[in-house]
């Protein structure tokens, strides 16, 4: 079975067991493994608990290339995973890396302080006393109470199901008065490039391709509505045969569902460039793009390979 999912039923194993500590924190992504970090620094017992199998989140799942502005502004337990790091490039430091290597970075931060983690933990119930969560319970019946809750999870159930309120989609201006909130069409953030936007190219009666909506949205700047912003997933690229692991096709892959990203990539010279690739090492680059997308253009004879190391695109959300 691949581990290229978010969630597989046969994960969960069925246990009656009852931890007692100080701080649980749902979520072992980046902020999940500093969170706990800090608080064994500080005295507390912690358990950890990640609703999948691999720790570290976009961190570790293919994030390779660090947005940073002025580095000297960033510290604590954030640059002590950069310094680290870079340990194993033989550097100062470094903001560039594989994900093997902040896996393995963050796999030694936690097992340096001790941090229990239970990977496969995915939340089923939520106890709660004046308001105050006291216990959770995950799927196949471990149970966890503590006197602190964090949720460090991307899609904070822990709080939905604590009953905090939330909003899905985006807010109008008028909700909290602002103006970059909302609908918003501007030049800025749209395609660099034209792209056909028809089923037959060239040809209206056709339809349109998946994901293009036929309204004129600068109706309707500002104004709130029920999307999310489009997932985007990152992995490792490589033209080096040693390293490459070949593109299986995806079951139930449709190519029209993508074809508009498709269609972008092949207007532009280089495929590359257009994938936003960023030069790791090894002959490897990062690429921010959706893998049923390269799929498409592999099958189109854009001659990309995923990298070795498949922890690179395990975060594939392909049971949602």
């Amino acid at each position: 079975m691949s581990d290229l999912h978010y969630f597989q039923p046969q994960w969960i194993t069925p246990t009656e067991e009852h931890l007692s500590t100080d701080l649980c924190i749902y979520g072992a992504t980046s902020a999940g493994v500093a969170a706990a970090v800090a608080a064994v620094r500080a005295g507390k017992q912690v358990v950890v608990l990640q609703p999948g199998k691999f720790i570290g989140g976009l961190t570790t799942g293919g994030l390779g290339e660090t947005d940073h502005g002025r580095k000297h502004v960033i510290g604590g337990i954030s640059r002590e995973f950069y310094i680290a790091c870079g340990k194993h490039y033989g550097k100062d430091e470094e903001f560039k890396f594989e994900p093997h290597v902040a896996s393995a970075v963050y796999d030694q931060m936690l097992k340096a302080h001790g941090v229990s983690v239970r990977l496969c933990q995915y939340l089923d119930k939520v106890e709660k006393s004046a308001g105050r969560i006291v216990s959770i319970t995950l799927l196949g019946g471990l149970r966890v109470s503590a006197k602190v809750f964090l949720d460090c999870s991307y899609e904070g159930d822990l709080m939905a199901r604590a009953g905090v309120d939330y909003t899905v989609g985006r807010e109008s201006n008028e909700t909290y008065g602002e103006t970059l909130s909302g609908i918003q069409v501007k030049p800025t953030h749209q395609f660099s490039h034209p792209v056909d936007p028809f089923v037959t190219p060239g040809d209206a009666s056709s339809g349109l391709l998946k994901g293009i909506v036929n309204e004129d949205l600068s109706k309707k700047q500002g104004q709130g509505d029920q999307r999310v912003q489009a997932y985007c997933f990152r992995m490792c690229m490589t033209d080096d045969p040693a390293l490459r692991v070949a593109w299986e096709k995806p079951e139930g892959f449709d190519a029209s569902h993508h074809e508009l990203a498709a269609r972008f990539v092949r207007t532009v010279e280089e495929a590359t460039p257009s994938l936003q690739s960023e030069p790791l090492r090894w002959r490897r680059c990062l690429i921010k793009r959706f893998p049923y997308i390269i799929y498409s253009l592999v099958e189109d004879d854009v001659r990309l390979h995923s990298a070795r190391h498949p922890e690179t695109y395990r975060q594939h959300f392909s049971d949602l």
